[in-house]
């Protein structure tokens, strides 16, 4: 979707596929004039690029899922990338490895790490060169269009560990990336609805059957909007799930009270819910609930403007949804991740996100997620002043969230194309598009859009 722009003397690895031509690089690409400060990184990825083909035999009829890591453990060496780069990288790799064990390892997980690992290392490259890369990208976009052994052999698990703990120290190791957020969860304070503390006994089947009695009752509440009655049934369920030691119960339950803060903007007490949701849900082993509170953390960090918690919280989502194989959550993180580096006006790592954000949604057949996705690059066109760009993915937002339903969605991107029009003294279609947008808001029932649409088709 993006055309891809090397650093100089990088070059691109094209695999051997049958049928279809080797894609060149640009002569346009290379800078004869290379700062002398940079001269290593290049050397070295001139080296990381070569170690994509030291391991695999891209001429067999199957790659071994096995030899692409190493490759790409080779790359994260060549380049000489910093210690929290390679643990974040690691990280995704050994979800990865977790996941080639399985009997029936989801390639759509498999696929996605390798895309965020893909990411992660053409960011590092780009920062440091201070030009774009997506070397790495395109490597593995080429590997993923041939027939792989998605399976990894208990013997290439064993070099792996092995190689692993030669070549890191084992506090440079982590599976997961919200190990980072260690010291912030023990500094937050837990929620002002603890309840008082009580012997644990065995729960029985009857006690099973009366927590979720409780629970599914305070859930109720709360999707009603009865939150001041949710908040009292929220104790009699930390309660009793406390007697019975039922930690995921608990979990939920601070879950949910703190959506009631957040919604009532009360934020430093959504925090610690979700913080205390987070701990919770570890300690019972649910990653689910684990990865909602993180994504719903990092959202409120976000909103306030403080980049790097919300960065570490969406990572920690991210990390915990490869596990738990959400797909979906993970492409709707990752383009979360992406808005936060168009808020910072870094436009081509905002695109990296959105493009792999946008496979993994297309590869689960989410238009709404899509749509979503096609909207935000938009906006980075918008902001770019490649209008026509702008509106043209507006236009295939708009499509998938006609064919999807939803009318949120595609309210939105009629105003944004309207705006557009009407910067471009388009008056005539920039008002055709709000009245659309008019339209959609008045039959969601939304009052304070539908006046703002109406005001500026008046004008």
């Amino acid at each position: 979707m993006y055309p891809g722009v090397y650093p100089a003397y990088i070059k691109p690895y094209t695999p051997q596929i049958k049928h279809k031509p080797v894609e060149k690089v640009s002569k346009d690409s290379e800078n004869p004039n290379k700062p002398e400060q940079n001269q290593n990184l290049e050397d070295s990825n001139s080296s990381a690029s070569q170690a994509f083909q030291s391991a695999i035999d891209y001429k067999a009829e199957k790659f071994s899922l096995g030899q692409i890591l190493t490759d790409f453990r080779s790359t994260l060496n060549a380049i000489g990338a910093p210690p929290e780069i390679e643990e974040e990288v690691a990280g995704y790799l050994q979800l990865i490895e977790r996941q080639a064990k399985k009997p029936n390892p989801s390639q759509a997980i498999i696929k996605s790490n390798l895309k965020s690992s893909a990411v992660i290392l053409d960011d590092y490259i780009t920062q440091t060169l201070n030009r774009n890369s997506k070397v790495v990208t395109n490597w593995v976009g080429a590997v993923l269009m041939q027939q792989i052994d998605y399976s990894l052999p208990l013997s290439d698990i064993e070099k792996t560990e092995e190689r692993l703990s030669i070549e890191q120290k084992p506090q440079e190791i982590t599976a997961l990336q919200q190990e980072k957020l260690a010291q912030i969860q023990n500094k937050q304070e837990t929620n002002n609805i603890q309840p008082p503390t009580s012997e644990h006994k065995t729960a029985s089947k009857v006690d099973n059957i009366k927590v979720k009695n409780f629970y599914t009752r305070f859930e109720e509440l709360v999707d009603s909007g009865s939150y001041a009655k949710a908040i009292s049934e929220a104790k009699k369920v930390l309660n009793y799930a406390q007697k019975i030691d039922d930690k995921n119960t608990q979990a939920k339950v601070y879950l949910n009270v703190a959506h009631i803060f957040d919604e009532k903007n009360n934020l430093t007490q959504a925090i610690k819910g979700y913080n205390k949701a987070a701990q919770l849900a570890k300690a019972g082993g649910d990653k689910e609930t684990q990865a909602k509170a993180h994504y719903n953390m990092a959202s409120i960090y976000d909103d306030v403007g403080k980049i790097e918690p919300a960065l570490q919280h969406y990572h920690a989502a991210l990390a915990l949804d490869g596990e738990t194989e959400n797909i979906k959550g993970q492409a709707q993180t990752l383009n979360s991740i992406g808005n936060i580096f168009t808020v910072k006006n870094e436009h081509k790592k905002a695109l990296n996100y959105y493009k792999v954000a946008f496979s993994l949604a297309k590869d689960q057949g989410d238009k709404t997620g899509q749509a979503s996705i096609l909207s935000n690059v938009a906006g980075v066109f918008r902001d770019l002043g490649i209008d026509k760009k702008a509106l043209d993915y507006y236009k295939q937002a708009i499509q998938l969230d006609t064919e999807a339903g939803n009318a949120s969605g595609c309210a939105k991107s009629y105003e944004q194309a309207g705006n557009i029009m009407l910067k471009n003294g388009k008056t005539d279609k920039a008002k055709s598009l709000y009245s659309k947008s008019l339209s959609l808001s008045q039959q969601l029932g939304d009052k304070s859009w539908s006046a703002r649409m109406a005001e500026k088709i008046d004008h």
